[in-house]
């Protein structure tokens, strides 16, 4: 960039090449503030995550003033490495979701259990539960929302599990251990 902007001291203002040179400088110029912003993201991303902040931000967007939510902690914080907080954010949304648009609630709640040997997380809603079919089956045909929920919290190498009492609501389980969780 510094060798074309002496070409553009040298060449004449207002001549097509000097105008095309100028347009060139400034494209670049942008391309390079919008890298810098890239990699300034992805350094910020790669830090260790407050989860209980990670899921408030993501029942705000999802459920919004749709019903009354919660997130809950109980134990000591402790930061998440940020891909396990990605992906156990994604998991809580399309629960989040699922009472949202499935379950007729009244409430959800988001809890965060901070033990010293897993990490563990709990959706619960109040609304008119899981058909047993589709608990039983672990989703609805032509559906992933809870086969994408276990598959990804699996893949982490932790567990998955849901429950419901006829009419109590659906309670949706997810952990990981310690020393997959915390960074």
């Amino acid at each position: 960039m510094l060798r074309f902007q002496t070409v553009l001291h040298l060449t004449t203002p207002g001549t097509p090449a000097h105008t095309a040179i100028e347009e060139a400088l400034e494209r670049a110029d942008d391309v390079l503030l919008h890298g810098r912003e890239r990699v300034r993201g992805l350094r910020e991303d790669a830090e260790p995550k407050c989860i209980a902040e990670t899921l408030r931000a993501c029942a705000a967007r999802v459920v919004g003033d749709t019903l009354p939510w919660e997130v809950k902690v109980d134990g000591p914080e402790r930061l998440v490495g940020a891909p396990v907080a990605e992906e156990l954010e994604l998991a809580v949304g399309e629960a989040l979701a699922n009472a949202v648009k499935h379950a007729r609630a009244g409430m959800v709640r988001v809890e965060v259990h901070h033990g010293r040997d897993r990490l563990s997380l709990r959706v619960v809603d109040d609304g008119v539960g899981l058909p047993e079919d589709v608990r039983a089956a672990g989703g609805r045909e032509g559906h992933f929302g809870l086969t994408g929920m276990r598959e990804r919290i699996e893949r982490l190498g932790g567990a998955f599990a849901i429950a419901n009492a006829a009419g109590q609501g659906t309670s949706i389980r997810l952990s990981l251990p310690a020393k997959i969780a915390y960074r």
